[in-house]
């Protein structure tokens, strides 16, 4: 679907109008960390799993295994602070608005086609590295580093053509002092 400067005005009216009669929401803390506690455990089981073929080798392939391991911990914390701060957010809107609102629906299906992608090419990537005994350190968790920069700064890209036409609508109404109930 095309989205245009027309669809992005009419739903930034709609979501000011809905959300001047619902609520917004406080998540359940539970709720917030589910998709990144997910994303995590399932980054660090995961890179157990690429690094573990080099636990009974020497001093140095256990050494840099552990490595591996306790480096993809601290990315998939960072990415699980980030997804929580995300979910937060998307959480504490009405499921009315969420359900509705194009822009939303956007965003929500640009995240997952992003994250996606970027689970896919590190299963390649661990895959790849299994097969060709490669040092789990290098030749996956720092894939994993480079690879979610690339995709986060790809991500900020395909979004940015969106930022405009956003904050244009949303400086339009606050400025139009127009009526919300409109």
């Amino acid at each position: 679907m095309k989205i245009t400067n027309e669809i992005i005005e009419n739903d930034i009216k709609e979501i000011i109008i809905s959300l001047s009669k619902e609520k917004v929401e406080v998540p359940a803390f539970l709720e917030c960390i589910k998709f990144g506690g997910g994303v995590m455990v399932g980054m660090t089981v995961w890179q157990f799993f690429v690094a573990y073929p080099h636990m009974s080798g020497g001093k140095m392939d256990r050494l840099f295994a552990c490595a591996s391991i306790g480096f993809t911990l601290v990315l998939g914390l960072i990415v699980f602070l980030s997804s929580f701060s995300l979910s937060a957010k998307y959480l504490s809107i009405p499921k009315k608005i969420r359900d509705q609102s194009v822009i939303i629906k956007m965003l929500k299906n640009k995240v997952l086609i992003f994250s996606l992608a970027w689970a896919l090419v590190n299963v390649i990537v661990g895959v790849s590295s299994i097969s060709l005994h490669l040092d789990p350190m290098f030749g996956s968790s720092v894939i994993q580093l480079i690879t979610l920069l690339l995709f986060y700064f790809l991500f900020l890209l395909d979004i940015s053509r969106y930022d405009i036409s956003i904050l244009s609508a949303l400086i339009k109404r606050w400025r139009g002092g127009e009526s919300l109930k409109s």
